[in-house]
């Protein structure tokens, strides 16, 4: 068998597994509302736009409650979304991962070793209830945010997202709490070394932007 066939049997029953995952996924999203909205006692409260409180206790009925109605669906569906994709997309780079970026990256910006750039971007959570509003607000954003720390190749790969901390933090706050750097304190890192200006680099680097002044290469 040549391997384009192989290759295009490996990625049809990759095709069909997903679709059984999914159809398996949605169904149980549907049986579940179903209980949940038969097992109720009285109908749920319709939806108030500019009713602050109405829409606080709607958020913890919904996700928080001890009986929360969209909490198990949504780890059921992230759970499929490992199961599916994870040994392909949900890990860490290999050397030879390493390699490649180091190869682009050299040909397309001209800096060796460059393994991406590392930035934040804040999410707007219009919902977050009102005694947590403080924490997840910052002078320049208009409602409360959750932050997302990301690092992606060039072909839209993301290697790292550490996504969670507070609004009103900045990046190096975030920088401060992530992770992406716990395999180097731990030794478990992988030494793919390269040289720049005639000077050689046991690990690769990040870009960032100006708000790392003293540590615009980390």
């Amino acid at each position: 068998m040549s391997s384009s066939s192989s290759s295009d049997s490996t990625a049809l029953e990759e095709a069909k597994f997903i679709g059984s995952v999914m159809a398996k996924t949605v169904a149980y999203y549907q049986n579940r509302l179903g209980e949940t909205s038969r097992a109720q006692s009285k109908p749920r409260k319709p939806r108030l736009r500019r009713n602050h409180k109405a829409r606080h206790d709607r958020l913890i009925e919904d996700y928080f409650a001890d009986d929360a109605i969209y909490a198990e669906c949504v780890y059921k569906f992230y759970k499929a979304i490992s199961l599916v994709y994870g040994q392909r997309y949900l890990r860490k780079p290999t050397i030879n991962d390493i390699h490649q970026l180091y190869t682009v990256r050299e040909c397309k910006h001209g800096f060796s070793g460059m393994l991406g750039s590392i930035d934040c971007m804040h999410w707007s959570w219009s919902l977050c209830p009102n005694a947590w509003r403080g924490q997840y607000m910052r002078g320049d954003h208009k409602e409360p945010t959750i932050i997302l720390e990301a690092i992606a190749s060039h072909d839209l790969w993301i290697w790292h997202a550490f996504f969670g901390p507070a609004g009103a933090n900045n990046d190096i706050n975030v920088l401060d709490q992530s992770p992406v750097f716990n395999d180097i304190y731990l030794g478990k890192s992988h030494d793919v070394p390269f040289q720049a200006n005639g000077v050689a680099c046991k690990l690769g680097y990040y870009l960032t932007d100006s708000i790392y002044p003293s540590l615009s290469v980390l």
